[in-house]
């Protein structure tokens, strides 16, 4: 019996069986980056469950980044232009044209930057204080380790040697291990929240009923306990 379970996962995705998106393209773009924070999970999941549990390190981060964007893009676009911005990359703060301090001419004017996770999150903040409040902390707790895994960092070399740093392991620490598959099954169900607006309101309803009876009392359960 594999010690990580997909519950999380898989109760989702039953409930999703057969139901029809919306036809607006906010709802098909939003639904695509939540459910692939469910997604995230549940391959999460699958490595934990291997015998090479490092790699799941990897995926926290664009898992934390795809809910934060999916919520953004669901609560905060409210016009064709601004998700025509967002798909087209330019949602960013364009950077003034430099000037030569010595002839006064004006260069070119800079590619917009792109925006930051932290602009999304003050975003959500603005229209839903309880969703961009969890946002905002998993981002501030969590972020700069999770840059480190994606990105080969220090953080990320000094996990999975032995006691005597002789040797290096393919499996985490079982705190750790437990860690990343908390977080990870807690992005999944916050995704899984909101992911019915996506569709209609009896899926939503039965989102969210799942979310309260099920999926958050199996959370508390795991975290009450050791794994």
């Amino acid at each position: 019996m594999a010690k990580y379970s997909d519950f999380v996962s898989r109760s989702i995705k039953k409930v999703l069986s057969g139901r029809n998106l919306a036809s607006s393209d906010k709802a098909k773009y939003s639904f695509q980056l939540l459910n692939a924070v469910v997604q995230n999970h549940d391959a999460i999941v699958g490595i934990l469950n291997s015998s090479v549990q490092k790699p799941s390190l990897i995926l926290l981060r664009p898992q934390l980044e795809s809910l934060i964007k999916g919520v953004w893009l669901l609560l905060c676009v409210n016009s064709d232009n601004d998700l025509a911005s967002f798909l087209n990359n330019k949602n960013g703060t364009s950077s003034p044209p430099s000037e030569c301090k010595q002839c006064g001419k004006k260069g070119k004017k800079k590619k917009p930057r792109d925006k930051s996770l932290q602009s999304y999150v003050d975003d959500i903040i603005e229209t839903n204080p309880t969703v961009g409040g969890k946002l905002d902390w998993f981002r501030s707790e969590y972020l700069r380790h999770f840059n480190s895994f994606t990105h080969g960092g220090l953080v990320f070399l000094k996990l999975g040697f032995d006691e005597e740093r002789s040797m290096i392991s393919d499996r985490l620490e079982d705190s750790i291990a437990n860690e990343v598959y908390l977080l990870s099954a807690e992005y999944a169900v916050l995704a899984a929240d909101l992911i019915g607006s996506c569709f209609d309101e009896n899926t939503t309803r039965d989102l969210r009923y799942l979310c309260i009876n099920k999926l958050t009392a199996f959370l508390a359960e795991l975290n009450s306990h050791t794994l």
